[in-house]
């Protein structure tokens, strides 16, 4: 007399077959329902780090409080900022009264790890940079992950872009140190290389764009 199946070698083997494929299943009907949550989560932050950018000469110019600004994020971005033609990064104007007051683009580099992907504005001219900010890398995280913070992407502000036809150049200098030259930027502790990759970033992104705007 044969034995039950479930009492056979194969049996194991089937049930963990069967029970592999139900999870499997319910996984990827998980994920497909949630991938339009994903996206819609990722435009958001994208588009909140776009206004928060430009809030501050928004509020300048304006003279509407840069809180509000950020708060009502869809009205002023359906008010103010505009696509922008003619770069090879995906590229925004801010517009006020009917005249462009700062560009704003998507830049790529290669960190450590990995891509990364930031956000730097710029006034029309490329004189200035008005804001900056890493919004997508690879890096270690509680090291080279830190070029996402406050204390690093805020030294950008208000530094030089292009500086009589070229690329304005920076240089590291320890994190602690208190005092900076307008060429120097402080460094993550212990990340000097991603630190290094956020700068090639930035001079090579704003080289091309400034060749791009001449054309």
């Amino acid at each position: 007399m044969s034995k039950p199946f479930s009492e056979t070698p194969v049996y194991p083997v089937v049930f963990m077959l069967v029970i592999t494929v139900v999870f499997v299943g319910v996984l990827a009907v998980f994920y497909r329902n949630s991938m339009a949550q994903i996206e819609a989560h990722k435009v958001n932050e994208y588009n909140q780090l776009l206004v928060e950018l430009l809030s501050g000469t928004l509020a300048d110019s304006t003279g509407i409080d840069r809180t509000k600004l950020i708060e009502q994020r869809d009205e002023t971005i359906n008010t103010y900022i505009k696509p922008l033609d003619g770069y090879s990064r995906k590229a925004y104007q801010l517009i006020y009264q009917d005249k462009p007051i700062a560009y704003l683009f998507d830049i790529k580099g290669k960190g450590l790890w990995g891509s990364m992907a930031a956000m730097v504005a710029t006034d029309p001219q490329f004189n200035k940079i008005i804001d900056f900010a890493v919004y997508a890398q690879m890096e270690t995280p509680g090291l080279g992950s830190r070029i996402t913070e406050a204390f690093f992407k805020e030294q950008f502000r208000g530094k030089s872009a292009i500086t009589k036809g070229n690329v304005q150049n920076y240089s590291l200098v320890p994190e602690g140190q208190e005092e900076l030259a307008p060429d120097q930027i402080r460094q993550v502790t212990g990340a000097t290389i991603t630190s290094n990759s956020v700068l090639k970033m930035l001079a090579d992104e704003l080289n091309l764009l400034y060749s791009e705007s001449k054309d």
